[in-house]
């Protein structure tokens, strides 16, 4: 089978998050026809996949997710979305960019190996789960509680091109926390104000100090820490009522610079300043990392110069993954993958002469990192 068909079998599966809608199916079938060990991991009624070819050390692990997000107004696509479609030098499909691709590439490009290396040293292993784009909670943190022994290395095939198939590819993500605001007024009417307490009025020197704050200048290969506001609510929806209450939510995108106690304090330190006392929940969405693992990047870097003219750009840049999983396992983790331009939106592609090369670069990692352990 190519990296084409078996794209093209999965793109036909509506595998909306969470779930894989047989998808995994199709991939654990495939790999036992290829004599890989297959183990299906189910919790709270989502379905991982994990296979295993060899038993040695060190287990370099291929990892993806195989549930899509929806594709929106229909009328949006050029193509139906479940269909795998090529047009104009591009491959369209839900799931072509994030992360079917990498899926497809990454499962074909162990097979080759082992057909061609079966006596390899190490083991090879996929782990290909079903809640990425939900909750994260039932797939990849699930797995590596249940996997031993532990894994070696993972590489993730997140899409991390930019331009370009091979520019970038990442070592590291910035963590993501949530916080939530919530301040009480006094609801009344509007020709009346000094009988209500507006808790907008009262909240917006805050929220301008707030949205102003430098927290730091980056970190190493990380971007500058940053706060956006994204969501107020208050109000009834009528010019003639001030509010009751009102309603913040912000993310913060975090360095190691400016750790999540950092940012609590800090925001809580403001919060006493301007004399407000809200109702606070955080969220910890995602503590960030940094994979230092020199031969992991060496040996990527090298494969994706072999089969592209791109001399990668190692990056921290983007939202998180199930990358951070590995990492908080301690588990060295790198992501490289087609590139995202239309990831999430709708007509998702990329381009077609992209699927080959993909698959030849995993594959050359894998065969380099099995056979160069100490290089």
């Amino acid at each position: 089978m190519t990296p084409r068909q078996l794209l093209e079998s999965l793109i036909a599966i509506p595998s909306l998050t969470p779930g894989d809608a047989g998808c995994l199916d199709i991939l654990e079938n495939l790999l036992q026809q290829n004599n890989f060990k297959t183990q299906i991991l189910e919790t709270n009624n989502l379905r991982s996949l994990y296979a295993t070819h060899g038993t040695e050390h060190p287990n370099i692990c291929f990892s993806g997710h195989v549930d899509v997000v929806p594709p929106g107004p229909l009328e949006a696509w050029h193509t139906d979305p479940f269909q795998l479609i090529e047009s104009d030098g591009n491959i369209y499909g839900r799931g072509t960019a994030d992360m079917k691709s990498g899926v497809a590439a990454m499962t074909i490009a162990a097979i080759n190996y082992v057909s061609q290396n079966p006596n390899h040293p190490g083991t090879v292993s996929l782990l290909f789960t079903s809640d990425e784009e939900d909750s994260s909670r039932f797939g990849t943190p699930y797995c590596l509680d249940q996997i031993h022994p532990k894994l070696t290395a993972a590489l993730v095939g997140e899409p991390t091109s930019i331009n370009h198939l091979g520019d970038e590819f990442k070592v590291g993500r910035r963590g993501s926390l949530n916080g939530i605001l919530t301040f009480t007024g006094k609801q009344g009417h509007t020709a009346y104000a000094h009988l209500a307490l507006n808790p907008i009025h009262q909240v917006l020197p805050f929220l301008t100090e707030l949205s102003q704050i430098i927290w730091d200048n980056g970190h190493g290969p990380f971007p500058p820490t940053t706060l956006q506001i994204a969501n107020l609510n208050s109000g009834v929806g009528t010019f003639n009522v001030t509010p009751g209450e009102l309603k913040v939510q912000f993310n913060v995108r975090n360095n190691p610079a400016s750790p999540h106690e950092k940012v609590i304090q800090t925001v809580e330190e403001l919060l006493h300043k301007h004399n407000l006392h809200p109702a606070v929940t955080w969220d910890d969405s995602a503590q960030g990392f940094l994979t230092e693992n020199q031969h992991l990047q060496t040996t990527l870097s090298q494969a994706i110069q072999k089969h592209t003219s791109q001399i990668p750009k190692p990056s921290t840049s983007g939202g998180t993954s199930d990358a951070r999983f590995f990492a908080l396992n301690n588990i060295p983790v790198i992501e490289f993958g087609p590139i995202n331009a239309t990831i999430h939106a709708a007509n998702e592609s990329i381009p077609s002469a992209d699927l080959d090369p993909l698959t030849s670069i995993y594959q050359t990692f894998l065969r380099n990192y099995l056979e160069n352990p100490n290089s």
